[in-house]
């Protein structure tokens, strides 16, 4: 029995160290693929650092302020700077009838629809002083405050129509960028760091000027725990404290909101919008604080209050445990509060979700925050979209392709306008669908095969061709038709619809298509083959000819105006006929022929002005791109072509492929 029980205990270690031989060997395999995710987390971390030292002027050491600043009621406010009259009564916005006769209404026309029973998309303090709350249907509203006005939203593309409240929210970002590093929000939110200014004025401001500017609109919380009234009160004699118990950061945080008070003041002077803001050392506690105190206020946080705020705050109320992440933790550890998530042992967190979101919890909890505040008045995406409710959901492609020209229609108007302030191109276009499946075999026609049916999302890219809406929406309408394919064997219907333009590049440096070209001297006598040849070697464009859509070339019809013409083959002008009966005579005028040829027409390539190589590192990446190929591959056709007894089918497989549709569009423009 010795015998058997030792070789029993060493068949149960052999099995342990190989069972433990093999734990181990994956854990080091997966260590081994995280190592690359945690050097880019790093890394991630060390650029935050540094732009957060930058935004304090370079000194990482210094106290940064950053300010979440939130306009008073935004829609309302633009109506009323529309119309003055609207000021001080009850007021406000609703949304137009999308199930009616939907006809386009400008800003500038009469939108005061007081008869409408449309839905609040706004509401100003005085008509909820009566009761009323945004989602309320209009006559419900009116029962509630008899004056209550409604003004409707402009309305274009048979959707709503928000380029007033755009335009106004553009100019309220101008006066916050004069003073601080401004990063837009949203249409009514905005992030700003006003360290460099607040460390400005607290060298030229003696404390006691500093003080009373801050006592004159900020309110502070984290002093005591009670009431708004209680908490007013104990804000004021924080303020009259004697100079000598302030610590230095007490005085820049003084500082800071100073600073803002007085951004707050030139956008009340300049444009008549209120705002309300949040002062602290970051963007989480910012937020957290900016609607405590409104209309047109701003409340201070200070360091020793951040536990006394956090403490009782619902998770879900914590910025970024908003939404999936703050349900998996109330679920797992069963709950409610910020304080109660910060008494969770570390170890306990790094076992439920990993070190990366057991570290990121810890900070979130304690008030941390470490996102810098980035200078961006422009917004990274462009968006519009379309909800179909119920009965109106859309269910054949001729709908959708309708909807998609309205949709893409407002996204050109307004890439169109972003190109011109912002000095930037899109090239991403995203398609949203909302759709819901059905049952097999049902006519999804009743309430309750409605409410049965799984509501589901779903996104597809592709790129962004700046050709017109026409193009955009056969686009969008392709990728929703292929996804159509897909699930044709399944009942469904669309319920919404939008288009999002991202993945914008800079073109601040580049300069237009023409200026790629250097003037030359237009010798008639001169070889036209020599001269093309040259011309159209920096961009290869040599023996090649385009499909529709594509570059051509044409010699100007006055050869002593010293110039030559690029022109997209959309709009362009048809020769003189003076031209056309006299063209250049030379034996070695190049025609050039190719399967791309348009219609099988035969296209000349007249005398053109000598490309400048070294302008090429100035267009932008995706044009340089396509014309390095495209130089490439024209070497390889000259010396196959060139070479004697090479078929013609081989030929024919190296011609130059035509540009894709970036560099397209960007020679018609």
């Amino acid at each position: 029995r010795r015998s058997l029980r030792r070789e029993s205990n060493v068949a149960n270690d052999s099995h342990r160290r190989r069972v433990w031989t093999r734990l181990h060997a994956r854990w080091r395999a997966k260590e081994k693929r995280l190592e690359p995710l945690e050097a880019r987390r790093r890394s991630s971390r060390r650029a935050d650092v540094a732009e957060m030292a930058s935004c304090a002027g370079g000194n990482p050491s210094r106290m940064r302020l950053v300010v979440h600043v939130d306009l008073d009621c935004f829609y309302v406010q633009v109506e009323q700077a529309r119309r003055p009259e609207l000021r001080g009564v009850p007021c406000a916005v609703m949304q137009y009838n999308p199930f009616g006769d939907v006809q386009d209404l400008r800003p500038d026309e009469d939108r005061l629809l007081n008869r409408s029973n449309g839905s609040l998309i706004a509401v100003g303090y005085e008509a909820r002083a009566c009761g009323v709350t945004r989602n309320m249907r209009a006559q419900e509203a009116r029962k509630l405050c008899p004056e209550l006005q409604t003004v409707q939203v402009p309305v274009r593309h048979q959707k709503a129509d928000l380029s007033p409240y755009r335009e106004a929210s553009a100019k309220i970002m101008e006066i916050f960028a004069r003073n601080a590093v401004c990063e837009r929000a949203s249409i009514d939110e905005a992030y700003l760091d006003v360290t460099e200014a607040a460390y400005e004025m607290r060298r030229t401001w003696a404390v006691e000027n500093v003080k009373d500017e801050g006592m004159k609109s900020t309110n502070v919380v984290g002093l005591v725990e009670g009431s708004q009234e209680e908490m007013k009160q104990e804000a004021k004699r924080w303020w009259e404290r004697v100079e000598d118990i302030w610590t230095e950061n007490e005085i820049m945080l003084a500082c800071g909101a100073a600073v803002v008070a007085k951004l707050r003041q030139d956008v009340f002077e300049e444009l008549g919008f209120t705002c309300s803001a949040g002062i602290s050392t970051n963007k989480l506690l910012s937020k957290l604080v900016s609607g405590m105190y409104k209309p047109n206020q701003q409340t201070l946080v200070i360091d020793s209050g951040v536990s006394l705020i956090l403490n009782n705050l619902p998770i879900n109320k914590l910025r970024g445990l908003g939404m999936k992440l703050g349900a998996s933790v109330r679920e797992y550890f069963q709950i409610d509060t910020v304080g109660e998530l910060a008494a969770i042992p570390e170890s306990t967190l790094t076992n439920a979700f990993g070190s990366s979101t057991a570290e990121y919890l810890i900070r979130l909890s304690r008030g941390m925050d470490d996102d810098p505040v980035r200078p961006r008045q422009a917004v990274k995406q462009i968006v519009t979209g379309k909800n179909f409710r119920g009965l109106h959901s859309l269910g054949d492609i001729e709908s959708v392709m309708k909807w998609m020209l309205e949709l893409s229609s407002e996204l050109v108007d307004r890439l169109e306008v972003d190109r011109a302030e912002h000095h930037r191109m899109a090239t991403g276009l995203t398609v949203g669908i909302g759709h819901i499946f059905f049952e097999s075999g049902s006519s999804a026609q009743s309430t309750q095969q409605w409410t049965l049916g799984l509501k589901r999302y779903i996104t597809r890219a592709c790129q962004l061709r700046h050709a017109g809406p026409d193009v955009v929406a056969k686009d969008a309408t392709g990728v929703v038709k292929r996804w159509a394919d897909q699930n044709k064997t399944r009942t469904f219907r669309i319920t919404s619809l939008y288009l999002m333009a991202g993945g914008f590049k800079d073109l601040k440096g580049a300069t237009s298509i023409s200026n790629f070209f250097k003037s030359a001297p237009c010798d008639v006598q001169e070889s036209h083959h020599a001269v093309t040849q040259n011309a159209l070697r920096g961009a290869g464009l040599e023996y090649d000819a385009y499909e529709e859509g594509d570059v051509h070339l044409f010699q100007h019809k006055n050869p002593g105006a010293q110039q030559c013409d690029v022109r997209g083959h959309e709009g362009m002008a048809p020769p003189s006929s003076a031209a056309e009966k006299s063209p250049p005579s030379h034996e070695k005028t190049p025609h050039i022929r190719g399967t791309n040829a348009v219609h099988g027409e035969t296209f000349k390539f007249y005398r053109l002005e000598e490309i400048d190589k070294s302008v090429l590192d100035e267009l932008p990446e995706e044009v340089k791109s396509e014309v390095l190929q495209i130089m490439k591959r024209k070497e390889m056709v000259r010396d196959h072509n060139t070479a004697p007894g090479v078929h013609q089918a081989k030929r024919k497989r190296l011609a130059v492929k035509p540009p894709k549709a970036s560099i397209q569009s960007f020679f018609r423009r």
